[in-house]
C-alpha cells in the first residue's frame, strides 16, 4: 500500500518536514553528538558513528521511500530558529492499515515538550490526512520517556509485542484520541507540499443534528447500536442486493456496537459522517444517512437508506434534500454526488427529485462495480428543489442550535 503523507508539517514551535540533502551536515552533527543518548532504546543507534557520506546516502534513501509512499522519515527543527532537534517518522511496517510514529531529540531540547507537540501533530496527520485506521508507539518498557509521550498525547498501552529480539510496549490510538484531551484542544498544524503551498486538511463541519419536517438526522449514539443492529438484520437481503457494505456488514450486536463507535468518532472527527435517521414525532429508527468524502476527486458523497416498511413516503428524499443544503450551505463542499447500482432505480428516482444532475457512469471504488453517478452543486441551490426547500435544524450534540452560516 502507497501512502500521501505532506511534505512539511508545521506546529507551534515546529517544523517536521521531509529530509533534505541540505540537512546532512546538521543531522550528523546532532547525532554524533548525542550517541550515548540514543544508544540504550534507538535501534539504529549501535550502528554509529557513521561517516557524513553514509549519512547523505541514508537519507537519499528516505527522499526515495518518500516519493514511493512508502514510509516517512522526518527532520524536527526549531521553528524559530531553524536548528535541527531530532528526528520523527511515520513508518509503515505495522500492517497495511496503520502507521507507526518514531521519534528522537537530542538531550539538550529534552523536557520542553516539543516530542509531544510532534507526535500530537503526526497522530493528526496520520489519522486525519492518510487516513490510517490507527496509529502505533512501540517504545521498550524500560524507555520511561518514550512511554511517557506515548502516555502523555492519549495513546492507550495495548500489551508488549517482540520485534527481533527486543520486547516493546505497543501504545495505539484512533480516531477516538482525537476528540480527547490532549489533542482534542490542540490546534491542527498547517500542511504544505514540497513548493510550500497551503494543503487541505480534508475534515467537514458537518452538525451532529440536522432537523427536516418528519425527521430528525443525527450523529449515532452509543445506546442506538441495538435498534441499528435489529433493522439492518431485518433488512439485510435487500441491502445487500445493491450495497456493498451491508454484504460485509457486523453480524453481531456486539460488532454493530463496535462500529456504531466507530461512526462516532469519525463524525467528531470530521472526516465521515454516517447518521441516522429518526423519526421525528415518535424517534423510532427508519434507516440511515451519510455523507462521505470522495475517494478519488473533491466532494461529499450522500449515501442513504431506508427501511423497506418506510419506503415510499419520500422521506429519504426530505433526508437527501437536507443533506444538500448541510454539505452545499454550511460545510461549503464544491460539490456533491449520489452513486447507486444501475440496477437500483429507486435510488436514481430519489436523486432526480432532489434536483441532482446525472452525468453517466463511474466505477466504484471499493469494488470496481459500475455505479449511476449524479452531481450537485452551488448553482443547484438556485434551482428546485433546493431553493424553496426549507432551511432544516441544525444542532451539536448537546442540542445547542447552530447558525447557518452567512
Amino acid at each position: 500500500m502507497t501512502w500521501t503523507v505532506p511534505a512539511r508539517i508545521e506546529t507551534e514551535r515546529l517544523v517536521i518536514r521531509r529530509l533534505e540533502a541540505a540537512d546532512v551536515p546538521a543531522m550528523h552533527q546532532a547525532i554524533l553528538a548525542n550517541v550515548d543518548h540514543l544508544l540504550p532504546f534507538i535501534p539504529w543507534a549501535p550502528l554509529e558513528p557513521q561517516t557524513i557520506e553514509q549519512r547523505a546516502a541514508k537519507v537519499a534513501e528516505f527522499a526515495t521511500a518518500f516519493d514511493a509512499g512508502t514510509d516517512f522519515s522526518f527532520g524536527m527543527f526549531d521553528r524559530a530558529t531553524g536548528g535541527f532537534v531530532g528526528g520523527a517518522g511515520l513508518h509503515t511496517r505495522v500492517g497495511p492499515d496503520a502507521l507507526e510514529i518514531g521519534y528522537w531529540i537530542r538531550a539538550d531540547r529534552q523536557g520542553e515538550g516539543l516530542v509531544s507537540e510532534a507526535v500530537i501533530a503526526l497522530t493528526a496527520v496520520a489519522l486525519l490526512r492518510a487516513r490510517a485506521a490507527r496509529v502505533e508507539i512501540h517504545a521498550e518498557p524500560a524507555n520511561s520517556r518514550s512511554n511517557a509521550v506515548a502516555e502523555r498525547c492519549g495513546f492507550e498501552r495495548r500489551g508488549i509485542e517482540t520485534r527481533g529480539a527486543v520486547e516493546l510496549a505497543v501504545w495505539t490510538a484512533d480516531l477516538s484520541t482525537l476528540t480527547r484531551e490532549p489533542a482534542a484542544s490542540a490546534p491542527l498544524p498547517v500542511l504544505r507540499d514540497e513548493d510550500g503551498a497551503e494543503l487541505d486538511w480534508r475534515v467537514w463541519p458537518v452538525p451532529a443534528v440536522i432537523e427536516t419536517e418528519r425527521l430528525v438526522i443525527r450523529r449515532f449514539r452509543a445506546e442506538d447500536a441495538a435498534v441499528v443492529h435489529r433493522v439492518i438484520e431485518a433488512n439485510r437481503d435487500r441491502l445487500a442486493a445493491s450495497l456493498s457494505w451491508a454484504r460485509g456488514a457486523p453480524s453481531s450486536p456486539e460488532e454493530r456496537a463496535a462500529k456504531v463507535t466507530e461512526n462516532i468518532a469519525a463524525h467528531e472527527a470530521g472526516v465521515e459522517f454516517t447518521m441516522g435517521l429518526f423519526h421525528r414525532a415518535s424517534g423510532a429508527y427508519l434507516g440511515s444517512a451519510g455523507l462521505h468524502p470522495l475517494d478519488d476527486r473533491p466532494g461529499l458523497e450522500i449515501g442513504y437508506w431506508i427501511a423497506a416498511s418506510h419506503e415510499g413516503r419520500g422521506l429519504v428524499t426530505e433526508a437527501v434534500i437536507a443533506l444538500a443544503r448541510v454539505a452545499l450551505d454550511y460545510a461549503a463542499a464544491d460539490t456533491i454526488e449520489i452513486l447507486h447500482r444501475p440496477d437500483n432505480p429507486r435510488s436514481g428516482a430519489v436523486a432526480r427529485r432532489a434536483g441532482f444532475t446525472h452525468v453517466g457512469r463511474t466505477l466504484d471504488t471499493d469494488d470496481e462495480l459500475e455505479m449511476e453517478r449524479w452531481v450537485a452543486d452551488e448553482a443547484s441551490l438556485d434551482r428546485e428543489p433546493l431553493r424553496s426547500a426549507p432551511l432544516p435544524r441544525l444542532a451539536d450534540a448537546d442540542g445547542t442550535e447552530l447558525a447557518w452560516r452567512a
